[in-house]
């Protein structure tokens, strides 16, 4: 029997953050997902039975982020597609404010999401599920409106997934751990979007779902949500292959080369490989430029790594073809 994912608390939402790409965890609670309400309650002058300008720019950015992320699980990160009046009406939110009150209500309709992804093959379930995850968490971000509990969960799965990222050396994996980082991205946004829109709007009283939220607590959750850069953890060493020579370009000025090529094994690219002045007179360039697009050399390259990717290459020598 699978279970509804219920996300009742700033709890629920930050194990569904920690585990969004645990498929073990998501296999038997992902298969329907419960529509939820949220309350928010603003008092304060200019309040009654009306939305704040500040407060209406950040839910449509918020509804902007939960698109984005929809459409990413559908057709890929970096892809370009709008999304469709039916699949806008099925993850749209709903906004409505109660008649003489400042209360407005958020319903979320994340179970429909299941739906418009569409009947899967069973070799596709855990990428699905992981897709559904990743709506859910742009969907409930707002549950986190004031909890560091929130914040500090999401920023540490955004720092182990580009960790992750980084270290990847399979281009399938590293794909899907983008579109992961991505949409964790998209749900911190969704829930700055609508934070700073509350604060900026100045109430003098919060309530969520019933309990209160000061205008301090919500300024202190979304502090370091910005992008945070990875140490950059250096290594050196020497790797030797047989390349496909894709380009030659010779400075002048510097009295240098440089090449981009490819491992004929592995594929792996090296774009940007110095080539040393002492190439130029050794023959070395010489043997390239005739190499290219036409024959594999085999080299030696001195590699400089950062978090496991090569940022410099120089090269060593050319080996006895």
């Amino acid at each position: 029997m699978f279970k509804a994912l219920s996300i009742k608390s700033d709890k629920d939402l930050a194990d569904l953050l920690e585990n969004i790409d645990n498929p073990n965890y998501l296999e038997d609670k992902l298969l329907k997902l419960g529509g939820t309400i949220i309350k928010l309650k603003l008092e304060g002058k200019g309040f009654e039975s009306s939305l704040p300008g500040s407060l209406i720019i950040g839910l449509a950015k918020y509804q902007e982020k939960i698109y984005t992320t929809y459409l990413a699980s559908k057709y890929g990160a970096g892809k370009r597609h709008k999304i469709t009046p039916e699949e806008a009406k099925l993850l749209e939110i709903k906004v409505t404010v109660k008649p003489g009150s400042t209360e407005i209500f958020i319903k979320l309709l994340i179970d429909k999401a299941w739906e418009i992804l569409g009947n899967m093959p069973p070799d596709q379930i855990t990428s699905t599920l992981i897709k559904i995850a990743v709506i859910a968490a742009s969907a409930y971000c707002l549950k986190g409106i004031g909890s560091v509990a929130v914040r500090e969960a999401f920023k540490i799965k955004r720092k182990a997934l580009a960790e992750k990222i980084a270290l990847s050396k399979n281009e399938v994996e590293k794909k899907k751990l983008e579109f992961l980082e991505s949409s964790v991205n998209a749900a911190i946004e969704g829930m700055k979007a609508v934070s700073l829109g509350i604060v900026q709007a100045g109430p003098s009283h919060i309530e969520l779902n019933d309990e209160p939220v000061s205008t301090k607590d919500i300024k202190s959750a979304i502090e370091g949500l910005g992008p945070e850069k990875l140490e950059a953890k250096e290594e050196q060493g020497v790797i030797s292959g047989t390349y496909r020579i894709q380009r030659v370009t010779l400075d002048f000025k510097k009295d240098s080369a440089s090449a981009d090529i490819f491992d004929v094994e592995s594929g792996d690219p090296i774009h940007g490989l110095v080539v040393q002045p002492k190439h130029l007179s050794d023959g070395s360039y010489r043997v390239l430029k005739t190499a290219q697009d036409k024959k594999d050399v085999k080299l030696q390259v001195i590699v400089t790594k950062r978090n496991g990717i090569i940022h410099k290459a120089v090269l060593d020598k050319i080996l006895n073809n």
